[in-house]
């Protein structure tokens, strides 16, 4: 078989002479169209042609797969397996084969003929074995008419080097090249080396599945309904980072008593102070949407003695305050550029009103003809958005209560308040 025909005859079902049925033949050419397929898929000109050829060729396992018979279903999930061992690891899956085929030849117990045709075939497929060529193909290979055979050239053999290595390399050149010349070659196979690397194929299917979506999804902003919530974030990691600190500086100061009535009065004063910060921060955070959890971590960690820049109780937020604060460092740095350059920095983002805000500044000027007072649109906002809550209200975790509210007297609960 010559190599302008290699490769075509996988797919034809008289190929695969030693299957048992026609069936099994027939099985063994559409897996054959369904490996070359997905192969070729990988190389399509257009998201669509990608899609339309995996399309094609999963139309023909899923004819295998769900309408034939369990055998046939069994062989094909076997064709499957083995393709996928002898791209994986080609050497193990050599030895294997070559064990098998071994023990087949010589007629060992045990061994399934059917197991070694589908061994030989994913071989084959993955370009691990050469195809069986037929005795009407070889012998079409080598044979080829009169008219089209190479007479040689008696007046040719004068010109030709007498050297055997001349003959096959294609003879010496008259010059030889000089050193820049060779580094040159040399730099410039490196140079397509690396582009042959950095360009080559690095498809690994992630873009097929990807062109599946709808357009306007995969590049569609986020909702406004979550960016919102975003605006939120400065606020909560402020409030549960000031609760581990303060907690954490509660902790630190309940073991620095030095027994004096004096310095006893000053060390209480502070840590009344500290617990009430604490307490401060914790509504804080909850008011401005904090996870519990987050603050019940981030208390949890001043309780043992961490600040937030030591170890913080909610990785979540300390990671968002990075990135938060890498974006401001950012935008300072592009606004002093602006400024070298002569260039007006960007406007400040325009307040976003809540609901109702519109409507209250609106019936207060109909009200009255008088300007509003500076910050009245902004605190009818406020009031229209949020709930009223009771901010003074204490803590209404009970673990948390127990252990900041905890009496002085009872240092089984914690001995450092």
């Amino acid at each position: 078989m010559s190599w302008e025909t290699r490769g075509t005859s996988f797919t034809n079902p008289d190929y695969y002479r030693e299957a048992a049925d026609r069936v099994e033949a027939q099985l063994r050419a559409d897996f054959a169209t369904y490996h070359q397929t997905r192969e070729i898929a990988a190389y399509g000109e257009t998201p669509a042609q990608v899609v339309e050829l995996n399309a094609r060729a999963h139309a023909i396992a899923r004819q295998w797969q769900q309408g034939g018979t369990l055998e046939r279903q069994q062989l094909w999930r076997q064709l499957t397996t083995a393709v996928e061992s002898w791209t994986a690891n080609p050497e193990t899956a050599r030895v294997e084969f070559g064990r098998l085929q071994q023990s087949f030849i010589e007629g060992g117990s045990g061994i399934d003929p059917n197991t070694v045709r589908t061994q030989r075939q994913a071989a084959e497929l993955t370009g691990h074995l050469e195809p069986v060529n037929d005795h009407s193909a070889q012998d079409s290979a080598r044979w080829r008419p009169r008219h089209l055979s190479v007479v040689p050239d008696a007046g040719a053999e004068a010109t030709r080097s007498g050297d055997a290595a001349d003959r096959a390399l294609g003879g010496r050149s008259g010059e030889e090249l000089s050193l820049a010349e060779i580094d040159a070659i040399i730099n410039s196979s490196d140079e397509l080396l690396s582009a042959e690397e950095a360009f080559g194929d690095l498809d690994t299917g992630a873009e097929e599945i990807t062109a599946l979506l709808p357009a306007e999804q995969r590049i569609a902003p986020l909702d406004r309904a979550v960016t919102a919530l975003f605006d939120q974030l400065p606020a909560q990691i402020a409030a549960v980072r000031r609760l581990q600190d303060l907690t954490a500086q509660h902790i630190r100061l309940a073991s620095e008593f030095d027994g004096t009535p004096e310095g006893g009065q000053v060390l209480i004063g502070q840590m009344e102070r500290l617990m009430d910060g604490a307490r401060e921060a914790n509504r804080d955070a909850l008011s401005a949407g904090a996870d519990p959890d987050e603050v019940t971590g981030a208390y949890r960690a001043g309780l043992s003695g961490q600040f937030w820049s030591q170890q913080p109780g909610a990785p979540r937020l300390a990671q968002l305050d990075h990135v938060l604060s890498e974006r401001d460092s950012a935008l300072a740095e592009i606004d002093a550029l602006r400024t070298q350059l002569g260039i007006a920095p960007d406007p400040p983002p325009t307040l976003a009103l809540a609901a109702g805000a519109e409507t209250t500044h609106h019936l207060s000027s109909t009200a009255s003809t008088d300007p509003p007072e500076p910050g009245a649109v902004i605190s009818g906002a406020v009031d229209a958005a949020l709930p009223h809550a009771d901010f003074a209200a204490e803590w209404s975790t009970p673990e948390l209560t127990g252990v900041i509210d905890a009496p002085q007297h009872e240092p089984a609960v914690d001995p450092q308040f």
